[in-house]
């Protein structure tokens, strides 16, 4: 009755073990990351520096062009996130920060479809 005993105590850790992914190697989600977008000027790469020394929303200006800052928020990936908008463009950009800098990410899904306005 003992050996019945250790053999199914040892059974039960061996399926506890692979249903919880004990004593397996981790891995990255790399599919978790955000995705990144090049800047399309020299006035977004330009925001890209200054964006960490501006942690308010409003408004700020680089070169006499005036950028609407949205505040940050963390976003569903771990990254700090915001709205901006650059003049001449009819949309607002999303640009985030996620380890030493910020970059743009592509436009969040709504629910009037991807990158649309609701």
């Amino acid at each position: 009755m003992r050996i019945r005993s250790h053999i199914a105590l040892a059974a039960i850790s061996f399926i506890l073990s692979v249903l919880c992914g004990c004593g397996g190697s981790s891995t990255v989600d790399r599919s978790l990351e955000p995705a990144t977008l090049t800047p399309s000027s020299d006035l977004e790469r330009q925001l890209l520096k200054h964006l960490a020394d501006e942690p308010a929303p409003g408004e700020l200006t680089i070169d006499g062009a005036v950028i609407a800052l949205g505040p940050i928020y963390a976003a569903a990936s771990a990254a700090r996130c915001r709205t901006v908008r650059l003049p001449g463009q009819s949309a607002a950009r999303l640009a985030c920060q996620a380890g030493q800098g910020w970059f743009y990410a592509p436009p969040l899904a709504t629910a009037g479809g991807a990158g649309g306005a609701g």
